[in-house]
């Protein structure tokens, strides 16, 4: 809450629009604390942003209509921008990472060695929601649990507890037939150097130079390539 105040919600409102984000953000200090309701779609998509190297590809659920023998009818290529700097998405992973080896998600901790991956739990005010979004290099999953009603879940039940067994119950399954992918850039922290090297790995090279076609974009299953939101409820 005090780092919001110091940035300013105007210019973190203004941010998270470039990660995707539609819904409305309570303009207020308690935005900092997870006030503002977002869709799992948005929430999926807005982490995708981080192993794309700080560039987010806008969400399509059809990205092209063909004929029976291939030829293309219409194409919907996405929107695709910078959002942060790709030294600070890469150190974003890097702590992403901890989260299953010291944090609240130490459940997959065996699965985050086998594939190295990233993510967040997050809980609500009288465990009205609980979700976990993870991602590996090329997929990102969300899962949300919840009534729409925002009634409780109960107590105790949190990301880490109702939202995670759910994805990993996925993920397990999925990339049993997936490559093992590293994060070239972000390592595990287990250095203070570390920081520095990963703030300085960055050259002039950027996702978004290759163009888009190069990107998969987020939709309602993952899809190989750079990551895509799968959300799952």
């Amino acid at each position: 809450v005090k780092l919001l105040e110091q940035v300013g919600v105007d210019k973190v409102i203004k941010l998270c629009r470039k990660f995707g984000l539609t819904a409305r953000l309570v303009p207020n200090l308690p935005l900092a604390l997870g006030a503002s309701d977002l869709t799992l779609l948005e929430h999926t998509s807005a982490f995708t942003t981080f192993p794309n190297d700080g560039v987010h590809i806008s969400l399509r659920t059809i990205t092209r209509v063909t004929n029976y023998d291939g030829r293309v009818i219409d194409d919907f290529p996405p929107d695709v921008s910078d959002v942060i700097p790709a030294p600070i998405a890469r150190l974003e992973v890097s702590m992403l990472r901890e989260v299953f080896m010291t944090g609240t998600a130490t459940r997959a901790k065996a699965l985050a060695e086998k594939h190295p991956m990233a993510g967040k739990t997050g809980t609500t005010n009288d465990f009205a929601d609980a979700a976990f979004v993870g991602f590996t290099p090329s997929f990102t999953v969300g899962v949300w649990v919840g009534f729409d009603d925002h009634r409780s879940l109960g107590a105790k039940e949190e990301g880490a507890r109702a939202a995670l067994p759910i994805w990993m119950e996925f993920m397990e399954e999925f990339l049993k037939d997936q490559p093992v992918e590293d994060f070239p850039y972000s390592p595990r922290l287990t250095k203070p150097e570390q920081v520095d090297r990963i703030l300085a790995s960055a050259g002039a090279d950027r996702l978004l130079a290759q163009g888009a076609d190069n990107a998969a974009p987020a939709s309602a299953t993952p899809t190989q390539g750079a990551p895509a939101g799968a959300p799952a409820s």
